[in-house]
């Protein structure tokens, strides 16, 4: 458990986690023991002392607690050795033996959990079986029998020898100021409770040391004395000469009397007898000249009561001769797994609660896997542009795992771009101008086959930037007759359906498609006005005949001839094969992006994770199973438990969920299988017979920002069966029905045996082949648009082979040493097929070394001799691209 701050003045609330019953189990390795010499569990608040703390351990059969069961062969010891508050040895040890060995403690009675700590037997034999382990806490099924798994944490390594492997299951709420007051809070360094000093392990070297002294904030008093509470002990190193106690006793030794361990990785420990803040650490050569060389190469440790350690520095070369090596220890804060950073804004007021690391904020933060930062607004309304400054800090090492912030109007959005490296979140516009091709007729012609229909079902047309639907999407079609649209005129022989019925905003089909047969057929249709589009398609008609009468056809955007009639050729494309069957042609006009709009700086924030359905479907291998046992979705920020969590799954049908559809035919089980919150087992769980590309489509209900989605084997048999497969979230076509996939990943082995395959949601942005992001740099600012992919700028960014990046200069000077953040991501996959970039003074250069790897232009001066070069050779660019990819 991270220990409190020494010094903290903000307000700290310590939860824990409710569980009754304790598991440990062997991760699988055949042929191996599991060897656990106690057990001991720790209300939340409570910082166990660092041997065995009967007073407080809440696992022992004195305080109610008793052996549930066990799994795995032969052993020896029982099982009552591990809660009853002694460590064990030799044979009393429990330990069994095979694959997923396991042992589980009954508690007695639900507790809320901060610590459990595993020990290893005392005789320092056999320390290697207490590795590769996992504890989980498990609640109580209501009749005194375990049931879900709520929190679990694994150990590839081996517990510390002699000691335990410690589990931090609390989660600390730090709100500076307190709640509903805005203030500013200092948290000094995490108080230390052991000082570590380590040799590097070479075998027959010697580790020498007179004195090891440690001094609070502003203190000239050793805390590291015995007389100040502290106890000293060797953990690894062969016995050569001196006591332990010659470490903590305030004298300078020499000779024999001067601690010395050799042969193994030697350690010194002391133990401080409580937590105390430390800013200063001194390790004294001995005293009388000799083997000064033996204190070199070395590291010194801080470390919490559960041995976590908060600092460690190495000390490469010799402390100094009849001297000592100071080590200052800096301000350090530290936030771990279910800690949360609760902070409150004042927009009226424009202030903002302030965490603050250290003495005028120069401290360190970590921020560790699974913390959390949560932001309310106390009062007023954020704007556009406000920043405000809520961690104070010299350096922060880490990011928040998961974020809860408020909602903001409109287009706005929290811009977390300066959190780690300015402690700053400043709410940002998300304006993204989109300009494609203007026109106002669509006119769509046989490309001069004789003797051939052509057959429409349907046109639609889209404004630049907009994103249609899957299907027909009468929101957004401007091609309707309710949105102003006519017929023009058409030209070829009669054939059926009226003229009305291409702009009617249903797919035709039978008599009622628009037909014309003959040379040169052409339909054209008047918008009622010039049109700024992004997209325009023609559609199939609906009943699957006849689908190849769409087909060898060109598609035109035409200008108003400013007398309302059809003028020039603004666009064209044309079909040199049959349109989609019972799909559409799409005609994707040539789409700039101005991230900030025209004529001005701005970010725009690109990527969703909101959809309605969730898909998984087998990966296209014939002849195996497609096997699911439950299918759980978490809304973003949501950290789901290690078990099942009816509390946070919005896929469940008490939240609204329902089968939406499938494909492949039933082998077992029911639709509803998969959304009820139970693992499925047998004829159960849902099946589809062997078949290629069988799925499972289950609708949400509405639609929801998620952050996972967890695809479980069955609870028994079977586990081959979830392989090789993907899990899509698809959003809603307009309709209520599934549209286009927002996201998609694969799993192309099998899912771990009863277990899940957890898909991370991640935003997706695509900038596709006939987009140019125009991208605007201010020199006399330094700043630039930016386009964000997801939250943070994490997430993943696609860059079609024809996509073109178009920088412009919004003044006539750049300053050298510029350098403009365009583009920020997770992860990219592929490069602009052209970039063209703005003029420079003759002894300037465009640099895009790192377009690809940090999203980055720069403005720099070659060399002398690389400028005489240039010089000698050429003018200079004026549009050129550079090309290296960023591994995704």
């Amino acid at each position: 458990m991270s220990a409190l701050a020494g010094v903290c003045s903000a307000d700290i609330v310590q939860t824990g986690t409710s569980a009754r019953y304790i598991r440990i189990k062997n991760n699988g390795a055949a042929d191996r023991m599991l060897h656990v010499g106690e057990i001991e569990a720790f209300l939340a608040g409570v910082i166990p002392g660092a041997n065995l703390d009967n007073a407080n351990d809440v696992a022992l059969a004195s305080k109610g607690a008793t052996f549930e069961s066990s799994t795995g062969g032969g052993g020896h010891g029982a099982t009552g050795a591990v809660y009853d508050g002694a460590l064990q040895g030799g044979a009393a040890v429990w330990t069994r033996q095979t694959v997923g060995t396991e042992y589980v403690l009954d508690l007695g009675q639900t507790r809320d959990l901060g610590t459990i700590r595993a020990w290893q037997r005392t005789d320092t034999c056999c320390n290697s079986r207490l590795s590769d382990f996992t504890v989980s806490l498990l609640s109580d099924s209501g009749l005194d029998t375990p049931d879900t798994e709520v929190f679990s944490q694994s150990f590839a390594g081996t517990a510390p020898s002699t000691r335990f492997a410690g589990i931090d299951t609390t989660g600390r709420t730090i709100q500076p100021g307190g709640s509903g007051a805005i203030g500013t809070d200092v948290v000094d360094m995490t108080a230390a409770r052991f000082i570590r000093v380590s040799s590097p392990g070479t075998l027959d070297s010697f580790l020498h040391v007179d004195e090891i002294e440690a001094f609070a904030p502003g203190s000239t008093t050793d805390l590291a004395l015995a007389s100040a509470g502290a106890t000293a002990s060797t953990t690894k190193g062969g016995f050569t000469h001196g006591a332990d106690g010659n470490l903590i006793n305030g004298g300078f030794e020499g000779g024999g009397g001067t601690w010395t361990r050799t042969n193994f990785p030697a350690e010194g420990l002391v133990d401080l007898g409580q937590d105390r803040t430390i800013e200063t650490l001194r390790v004294w050569q001995r005293a009388d000249g000799c083997c000064q060389g033996r204190l070199a190469n070395f590291s010194v440790a801080l470390e919490d009561a559960q041995n976590n350690i908060l600092y460690r520095q190495q000390h490469p070369g010799q402390a100094a001769t009849n001297s000592f090596a100071e080590f200052s220890v800096p301000d350090h804060f530290t936030m771990g797994r279910g800690d949360v950073l609760s902070l409150e804004v004042d927009a009226g007021a424009n202030t903002a609660d302030r965490l603050s690391a250290g003495a005028a904020g120069g401290g360190e933060l970590t921020i560790g896997t699974g913390a959390k930062l949560q932001v309310s607004v106390l009062a007023g309304t954020p704007t556009t542009g406000q920043r405000f400054n809520v961690i104070d800090a010299g350096q922060i090492n880490g990011t928040f795992t998961t974020r809860d912030l408020p909602a903001l109007s409109g287009s706005q959005f929290w811009n977390l771009s300066d959190l780690y490296s300015d402690g700053e979140i400043q709410v940002s516009e998300n304006i993204m101008t989109a300009v494609g091709v203007e026109g106002r007729f669509i006119r769509v012609t046989n490309d001069g086959t004789a003797n051939r229909s052509l057959h429409i079902g349907e046109i639609e047309a889209f404004l630049a930037g907009t994103t249609p639907s899957g299907g027909p999407d009468g929101g957004k079609d401007l091609a309707l007759g309710s949105q102003g649209a006519s017929f023009e005129s058409q030209v070829g022989s009669g054939g059926h359906g009226g003229t009305a019925a291409v702009y009617d905003g249903a797919l035709q089909t039978g008599g009622d498609t628009w037909t014309r047969s003959g040379v040169g057929a052409e339909y054209v249709l008047d918008l009622g006005q010039t049109r700024d589009l992004g997209t325009i398609r023609a559609w199939q008609r609906a009943g699957g005949c006849c689908q190849e009468r769409l087909s060898d056809f060109t598609v035109s955007l035409l200008a108003d001839n400013g007398s309302g009639a059809p003028g020039a050729e603004v666009h064209s494309e044309s079909f040199a094969g049959n349109a989609p069957t019972s799909s559409f042609a799409a005609v994707e006009m040539p789409v700039t992006l101005h991230p900030g709009g025209e004529g001005a700086v701005g970010t725009a924030w690109r990527g969703d994770t909101e959809g309605r359905f969730i898909r998984v479907r087998n990966n296209g291998i014939g002849n195996r199973r497609l096997h699911i046992g439950e299918i759980e979705a978490f809304l973003a920020g949501d950290s789901p438990a290690g078990g099942l969590d009816a509390i946070a799954d919005v896929a469940l049908a008490s939240k609204g969920a329902e089968f939406e559809s499938r494909f492949g035919p039933l082998g077992h089980g029911s639709n509803e299988a998969v959304y009820d919150g139970a693992m499925q087992s047998g004829a159960n769980t849902f099946s589809m017979d062997p078949g290629v590309a069988s799925e499972y489509v289950l609708d949400l209900g509405q639609s929801r920002d998620l952050s996972t989605i967890r695809v479980w084997q069955r609870s028994d048999c079977c586990d081959d069966r979830l392989a090789n497969f993907s899990v899509s979230l698809l959003a809603d076509d307009g309709s209520g029905l599934p549209g286009e996939a927002v996201f998609s990943d694969s799993f192309d082995g099998q899912v771990p045996n009863k277990s899940f395959g957890s898909v991370s949601v991640r935003p997706m942005f695509t900038l596709q082949d006939y987009h140019t992001l125009a991208i605007e740099v201010d020199g006399a600012t330094g700043t630039s648009d930016v386009l964000m992919v997801g939250i943070d700028g994490l997430g993943e960014l696609m860059i079609e082979p024809g996509a073109t990046l178009d920088v412009r200069s919004l003044g006539d000077w750049i300053p050298s040493g510029s350098v403009f953040d365009v583009l920020d991501f997770g992860t990219l996959d592929g490069e602009f097929g052209a970039v063209h970039l703005p003029e420079l003074a003759p002894a300037q250069y465009w640099d895009t070394s790192n377009l690809y790897i940090t999203g980055e232009l720069a403005v720099g001066v070659p060399e002398p001799a690389t400028w005489m070069l240039l010089v000698l050779g050429a003018t200079g660019l004026a549009c050129f691209g550079r090309r290296r990819r960023r591994a995704a």
